[in-house]
């Protein structure tokens, strides 16, 4: 088999590759958000940060990539603790498709020897490749929860950076 070089690496190059070969970009799908949404709750809140993608065929991957800017402080503790997820909505129904992390320290973690209190700014990135195995429209967007085992608030903090989903269609 004889491999062809393809020196336009558009997305049109990639997309124009020849029927049947496998791993097909057939959409490209991006969503931001520049809304700043915090919560001092240990309880669940979107973020403002969702995209929607509606796959061509039942056997076609989602390939999802969200970057967001995460703040989690606590003005006089020593933890600061955070929850950080994407949920995926089909036909209505939420399914988490990451853990967000255990209740007590959450996936958005830092602690303070001193005690004095404690703040972490940083982005959370995630990557994934689904196979959700249906036409219909597909929903993603984060949702913040502070841990239980410490801090005053998380922020989804985009003031200065959007949140960004990037969802890709890939052919099955």
């Amino acid at each position: 088999m004889a491999l062809t070089k393809i020196n336009n690496n558009t997305l049109s190059a990639i997309t124009g590759l020849p029927a049947g070969v496998g791993g097909k970009v057939l959409q490209v799908v991006t969503a931001t958000s520049s809304t700043q949404v915090a919560n001092t709750g240990t309880s669940f809140v979107d973020t403002n940060l969702s995209g929607s993608i509606t796959p061509s065929s039942t056997s076609s991957k989602i390939f999802i990539s969200c970057t967001q800017i995460i703040q989690v402080y606590n003005s006089s503790g020593n933890y600061g603790t955070g929850r950080w997820k994407i949920v995926q909505t089909i036909d209505g129904s939420d399914t988490d498709i990451t853990t967000g992390g255990a209740a007590s320290s959450g996936n958005v973690f830092t602690y303070d020897y001193g005690g004095s209190g404690i703040n972490i700014y940083r982005p959370t990135n995630y990557t994934l490749l689904l196979s959700p195995n249906t036409t219909s429209t597909i929903t993603y967007k984060t949702q913040i929860a502070l841990g239980t085992q410490g801090g005053n608030q998380i922020t989804a903090y985009d003031e200065k950076d959007d949140g960004v989903f990037v969802l890709m269609e890939v052919a099955g």
